[in-house]
C-alpha cells in the first residue's frame, strides 16, 4: 500500500493531534508515515520520515472530533516520551499549574477564560489558588517562533500533579500526558474573543477545546 503523507497545519497542539491520528492509522494499516519536520521531533523521542518522491496518500485535517480518535492514552504516552534534554523543564513542587490561552484568541471566535474564573474554579475544586502557577501565552503563534520557547510550559503541565487546562489543544495534549489530576473548562455558550467569568470546570480532560471540535473521550488502552 502507498505510504501516508501527513500535511500538518496549525500550532503545536494541533500538530500533535494530527500526528497521533496519522501515526495510529499507519500502524493499523501497516504503512509508512511521511511527515514534514515539526517541533514534536525535538520535544519527543520520535523520528520522522520525509517524503521521498514516491506516490503517497495525503492525510490532512485537524482530527478533533470523536470519530477521529483511533488511538489511546497508552499510545500517546508510548510515542510522546520526552527527550532527556526536555526533562530540565520538569515541574518541581508545588506541581500545580493552570493554563490560560489568551494571545491569539483576542478578537477571535474562541472564548478566553478570565484569570479570575480560573482561580474561582481552583477554589471550588478544593484547592487554594495561591498554590498554583498560572501559565499563559503572548499575542503570537507558537508555530511561528524560531525557538521552542513554549516547551518549558508544556513539560511543566505534562509532569504536574494538578492541571487546570485551557480550551486549547496545547494544554489538552499536555493533559493526556499528565498522570495527575486534570480539570478542564466547559466552553459551550461562552463568548468568543472576550474574557469569560464565571466558567464551569469539570474533572477530566474530555471537554471540547472549541466549537469546531467535539468532546473527546480517549480510551486509556
Amino acid at each position: 500500500m502507498q505510504p501516508l503523507e501527513l500535511r500538518m497545519m496549525g500550532g503545536f497542539g494541533n500538530q500533535c493531534l494530527q500526528w497521533l491520528h496519522a501515526k495510529k492509522r499507519a500502524e493499523l494499516e501497516d504503512r509508512d508515515l511521511f511527515t514534514p519536520a515539526w517541533p514534536g521531533e525535538e520535544v519527543f523521542m520520535i523520528e520522522g520520515k520525509r517524503p521521498d518522491g514516491q506516490p503517497a496518500e495525503p492525510v490532512r485535517g485537524y482530527f478533533q472530533r470523536q470519530q477521529d480518535i483511533n488511538y489511546s492514552i497508552a499510545d500517546v504516552r508510548r510515542w510522546f516520551r520526552f527527550r532527556p534534554k526536555m526533562l530540565a523543564f520538569e515541574a518541581t513542587a508545588p506541581k500545580r499549574f493552570a493554563h490560560i490561552r489568551r494571545g491569539d484568541y483576542l478578537n477571535s471566535e474562541y472564548p478566553i477564560i478570565a484569570e479570575s474564573a480560573v482561580r474561582e474554579a481552583i477554589f471550588h475544586a478544593g484547592y487554594h489558588p495561591s498554590t498554583f502557577i498560572i501559565l499563559t501565552d503572548g499575542p503570537v503563534s507558537w508555530h511561528h517562533k524560531s525557538e521552542l520557547d513554549f516547551v518549558a510550559d508544556f513539560v511543566k503541565m505534562a509532569t504536574s500533579d494538578i492541571l487546570f487546562r485551557a480550551n486549547s489543544t496545547f494544554s489538552f495534549v499536555a493533559g493526556m500526558l499528565c498522570r495527575g489530576k486534570v480539570y478542564a473548562p466547559i466552553v459551550d455558550k461562552l463568548k468568543g474573543g472576550a474574557e469569560n467569568d464565571p466558567v464551569k470546570y469539570v474533572e477530566g480532560n474530555w471537554p471540547k477545546c472549541s466549537t469546531y471540535s467535539t468532546d473527546l473521550h480517549i480510551p486509556n488502552t
